[in-house]
């Protein structure tokens, strides 16, 4: 966890990702997509995440229902596309 010039106390997106299970240009791109909420900003514009936004990510990306493949995670992003790995930012 950081302290970024704002005196904001969170977590990076590299962090964040790491958190997660993802990588930081898929976090990037699904709060691009609209897929996930924004993160906060810091001065320099860096992505701020606190330990509750990173709770709520994760609830996002589970299925409501366990085991069900039809239920989709609520606001997520299907961690097999292609696109999203590979787009640029």
């Amino acid at each position: 966890m950081n302290e970024g010039m704002t005196g904001m106390t969170g977590f990076t997106v590299g962090q964040a990702a790491r958190q997660l299970g993802r990588s930081e240009q898929w976090l990037r791109s699904a709060e691009a997509k609209g897929r996930i909420p924004k993160a906060r900003r810091d001065l320099n514009d860096w992505r701020i995440y606190t330990a509750e936004d990173i709770a709520r990510l994760r609830q996002l990306l589970v299925p409501q229902r366990e085991g069900d493949p039809s239920s989709k995670p609520v606001n997520s992003v299907d961690p097999t596309d292609k696109a999203i790995e590979s787009s640029n930012d």
